[in-house]
Formats: C-alpha cells, structure tokens, sequence
C-alpha cells in the first residue's frame, strides 16, 4: 500500500473577491467555513513533513471541475446545488469529472476521504465498477450513505445534526471538521492511521478525542 493520501472536497459558495481580475490558487479562494476547517488540517499535515506521504487534494468545482489546490482561478458564481440531477452529471461529464475521480482513486494510497454533498457525488456518479487504490471513507448524510453503491474499500459515515451537536460545529461544516481533524491528527501522530483506515474503527470516536486543528492555520499553500 502506498504511503499517499486522497481528499477529496467540495468548493464553497463564499470565495474571496477577486472582481478585480485577480487570481488565487484554488485552494486560497474558497472561505467557506468546510474548506476553511479542512485547510487547518492541510496545513498542519503539511507542516509536519507529509509523514505518511504525499496529500493528494482535490476540490471538486462545479465550474472548473476537479482542481489540484495550487491551480490558479478566479470567483465564479456556480454550484451544483439546486440543480437536476441529470444536469449536474452532464455538466460534470462535459468537465471529465467522473473520468478524473476515477483515475484519481485507482491510484495506490494508504487512506481516501471523500467530503462531498449529495450533488457533488452525484457529479462523481461513482458505481460499483469504480476500483480503489487503498481504504476509503466518505462522511455523508444518512440517506446518501443509503445509496452510494457497494465498492469494496469504501465505507460510508452517515453525518446527522447529532453528529454536529458531537463536534460543535454546523452541519455544513462538519465534513471539512472532521477532515482537519484527521490530517492534524495523523501529522502529529502517523501511527493512528488504522484509526482512519480499519474496516470496525470508530472513526468519530477516534476524531472527538484528538485536539482540534489550531484556528492560525487557515492560510495554506498550495502542495
């Protein structure tokens, strides 16, 4: 198993202005709080060393597709949400996201984490002939954890307000929490992996206990 990483994210609607033409890596435009919690931990991960192996993030746009965190970009004002679901997979289609995310977890690598909402999985349009290269979780609602199809290495962790109650954060944030926390935690300690990785871990058990991303660590460079 190779010592790599995935994280795999959503964009946000809160982006800084760049009305003046400006750009910004993809992973400096997006303040949503999910990206912004997520970050914390990327950068914590990445001061550390990468301890096991490279982090391979991707932020999934609905405007520009699947984006490497040092691709430079501008605002946009696009989401999935809201839209058909037919619509969200052809505009994913025509951005070669389902190829790309594909490609991207077939690839060899010790632990994946998917922090996506209903229409970005679905833009995924993930089925049970997709094959992974390593363990892989996705924090998601119950009902989409109900029907995300049955691929081996892949285990789903349904999020409920409870959960956000548990982690005293929004529901909208809670994805991005519990992403920092586990790259923060693994970049202090790389011997808890199988905390993230074992098939019977109790992976929230495991992420209430570790300390919380330090919230000076929002500004990260790209990898």
């Amino acid at each position: 198993m190779s010592g790599e990483l995935v994280v795999v994210t959503s964009c946000t609607a809160m982006k800084l202005d760049t009305s003046d033409g400006s750009l910004r890596t993809a992973e400096s435009l997006y303040t949503g709080q999910q990206h912004v919690r997520l970050m914390r931990g990327v950068k914590a991960y990445r001061r550390a060393g990468r301890p096991l192996g490279t982090l391979h993030l991707r932020i999934l746009s609905a405007f520009h597709g699947l984006l490497p965190p040092g691709k430079q970009i501008s605002a946009y004002d696009h989401s999935f949400a809201g839209l058909p679901v037919d619509a969200i997979r052809r505009q994913a289609r025509d951005k070669d996201v389902p190829a790309q995310i594909r490609q991207l977890l077939a690839r060899p690598f010790s632990a994946g984490v998917l922090l996506l909402g209903d229409p970005y999985l679905r833009a995924c349009d993930l089925d049970e002939r997709v094959r992974l290269g390593g363990p892989l979780i996705s924090f998601c609602s119950p009902a989409v954890a109900a029907r995300m199809p049955r691929i081996p290495g892949l285990r789903t962790i349904p999020l409920t307000n409870a959960e956000a109650r548990r982690f005293s954060v929004g529901l909208i944030a809670l994805k991005g929490e519990l992403g920092g926390r586990a790259l923060a935690q693994l970049a202090r300690e790389p011997g808890d992996l199988a905390n993230l990785t074992s098939p019977n871990a109790d992976v929230l058990g495991w992420l209430e206990a570790v300390p919380r991303p330090r919230a000076d660590l929002v500004q990260a460079v790209a990898a």
